[in-house]
């Protein structure tokens, strides 16, 4: 399955591609790892949906429960994209 982009038209009418970024508010491991498997795992950011996260009250220490996410996706979702995408 390709990649999932975004594209936009540039005033002089050709097109390039910009940078879309998700979220981990996806509700389960499978959905989380079927998105990183789509998009990569450099256009994954830690989300929230605080104050309404019923599904766990703490998304850093779920995601660190996680089995199906080597250490490097799991410091890349919590740190580094974000740092890579913030120019920090």
């Amino acid at each position: 399955m390709a990649r999932l982009s975004s594209l936009r038209r540039r005033r002089n009418g050709s097109i390039s591609q910009i940078p879309v970024y998700y979220d981990t508010v996806v509700g389960s491991e499978t959905a989380l790892r079927f998105l990183i498997d789509q998009v990569g795992v450099e256009r994954v950011v830690l989300g929230s949906d605080w104050p309404f996260v019923p599904w766990h009250p703490s998304p850093v220490t779920w995601l660190q429960g996680l089995k199906a996410l080597t250490e490097d996706e799991k410091e890349k979702i919590l740190w580094r994209n974000l740092e890579a995408l913030l120019k920090l």
